[in-house]
């Protein structure tokens, strides 16, 4: 669907292109005007300009919901983090320019072809959630057009172990990425170049009574110009060649 309204766009400003270029070379008296002013005017649509300018850009549209879709609650068993330290670029995409966006979907997506890249021998690794437990949510911040977002992923680990305890020992101050898995199919992204997540607070606890829960408790923020993308690329889980 998306590439039939793409390509309608494009007949529809081709042809527009072409009478107003007919037009401006009649009016002007030279048929060799034709040409490049039709030129002109096509690429002209296809680029946004500043308000202010007549432009094809970003328009409103419809925002409506399917009748039957999958939307489930709450997020995988897991998440995948990283250390910035092992990234060596992040998604464009996670850095949108809202002013020249062309679509919604562009502002709040990462597309396949634009993937997180690892350092040589690096990659994200998983870190257990218990099912039921994890939320990815975001907050608009802020006052009167400086408005943003906080993003953050809680996620509840069993048990204080001594691997969770140096987890958290490490990477209290440490700069992350972090990829949430939702239980609809689809992944989020925490943390950008600019503003990349860390652990927020973490608190574990023993628990009182044999029937309490036995848990570590995190909590991963970061502040964006968005709500937490969808993430579309492949997230890189081996080891970078």
């Amino acid at each position: 669907m998306k590439n039939i309204k793409l390509a309608s766009f494009l007949m529809i400003s081709l042809l527009l292109s072409l009478y107003m270029g007919g037009a401006i070379a009649q009016a002007a008296q030279m048929s060799g005007l034709f040409v490049p002013a039709a030129a002109t005017l096509f690429l002209a649509s296809l680029v946004p300009a500043k308000a202010g300018y007549s432009y094809v850009g970003l328009n409103a549209k419809n925002i409506l919901y399917p009748q039957g879709r999958l939307n489930p609650g709450g997020i995988a068993g897991y998440i995948y983090y990283a250390f910035e330290e092992d990234i060596l670029s992040y998604p464009a995409a996670l850095t949108p320019d809202t002013e020249t966006a062309v679509s919604f979907d562009a502002v709040g997506s990462v597309p396949i072809a634009d993937p997180f890249v690892m350092k040589t021998g690096k990659c994200f690794y998983q870190l257990y959630c218990t099912l039921e437990t994890g939320e990815v949510k975001f907050s608009m911040v802020g006052v009167r057009d400086s408005m943003s977002f906080e993003n953050t992923v809680e996620i509840s680990f069993p048990g204080n172990e001594a691997e969770m305890i140096g987890f958290l020992a490490l990477a209290a101050n440490r700069r992350i990425a972090v990829v949430v898995p939702e239980q609809n199919g689809k992944l989020r992204v925490i943390g950008h170049p600019k503003f990349p997540a860390q652990i927020a607070t973490a608190e574990g606890t023993s628990g009182k009574a044999v029937a309490d829960g036995r848990a570590t408790v995190i909590t991963i923020k970061a502040a964006a110009g968005t709500p937490a993308p969808i993430y579309l690329a492949p997230v890189p889980l081996t080891p970078a060649a």
